[in-house]
């Protein structure tokens, strides 16, 4: 069996930042190629964050859309795992 090398300690930091800055490179340009009005530019979504967050509003949209998570996931919990249980053919 053969061994890896350990990443060196540069690596650890180096290879996720550069990752996520290609991803947001290939977004901007993508935007920027396309001309499209649906999908914002990261800069846009920057400046929208800052915008809410200045508002005071940006952790009442993020508890409010956990909120909704946690409702959907319940009520696929509450619906399927009866479900999958009775199509299972179980003995009751």
């Amino acid at each position: 069996m053969s061994e890896l090398k350990s990443p060196r300690v540069w690596e650890k930091s180096f290879w996720p930042i550069a990752a996520a800055a290609l991803l947001l490179c290939v977004w901007h340009f993508a935007v920027e190629w396309t001309g499209t009005k649906v999908f914002p530019s990261p800069l846009s979504v920057e400046k929208g964050i800052f915008e809410l967050a200045h508002k005071h509003v940006l952790w009442a949209d993020v508890a409010d859309s956990l909120r909704r998570v946690a409702i959907g996931y319940g009520a696929a919990v509450v619906i399927g795992v009866p479900w999958a249980y009775a199509s299972a053919g179980f003995p009751r």
